[in-house]
């Protein structure tokens, strides 16, 4: 499990230095919450590796990138590699490989309901949109619920990162996990 005789560069916390990273994985999987990403990314937006980030902030599941394969990895600063993520062509596929799970889109439209009330399942997959498009018609209409983030100031929308990150975090609070 440890590997001293070299220094730990990885951006990890200390206490996973030196750990090896199967061991690492193996630890982290121990923990992860039933909670899968689904990030739509259709313009190779940069909030994905904030998302990927994120997720392993918050042990999700896994992490499922909708649409365009590539996306910048700076922003995730290495944690794609302690994280299990898949591409997949659309919505549709993460439905399929997670039939008995609650699909809630995140996005500030109508109908969506206040983030602050919602009751979360455990086995939930949570539906990203891009930036400035949100999500998208196919995912709506694939969703059972749809929540959006209160906001108080001048803004009309949190970028996706952010938004993501805060949606993972009630998700963790409320289920207490």
């Amino acid at each position: 499990m440890e590997m001293r005789a070299q220094q730990d560069n990885r951006n990890i916390c200390d206490f996973y230095k030196y750990w090896r990273h199967e061991a690492i994985l193996a630890d982290q999987d121990k923990n992860r919450c039933e909670l899968v990403i689904a990030a739509e990314n259709f313009a190779n937006d940069f909030n994905v590796s904030t998302v990927v980030r994120s997720s392993n902030a918050f042990l999700c599941k896994k992490v499922y990138i909708i649409g365009n394969r590539k996306w910048d990895r700076r922003g995730a600063v290495g944690m794609h590699h302690y994280e299990h993520v898949e591409h997949v062509q659309g919505i549709s596929d993460v439905v399929n490989l997670h039939p008995d799970y609650n699909i809630v889109a995140l996005d500030n439209v109508p109908e969506a309901k206040n983030i602050y009330e919602y009751e979360w399942k455990e086995k939930t997959i949570l539906v990203l949109g891009q930036e400035s498009l949100g999500v998208t018609q196919e995912a709506l209409k694939s969703s059972n619920d749809v929540v959006y983030i209160p906001q108080h100031g001048a803004v009309r929308s949190l970028n996706v990162g952010s938004a993501a990150s805060i949606a993972m975090a009630f998700y963790r609070s409320k289920l207490g996990k």
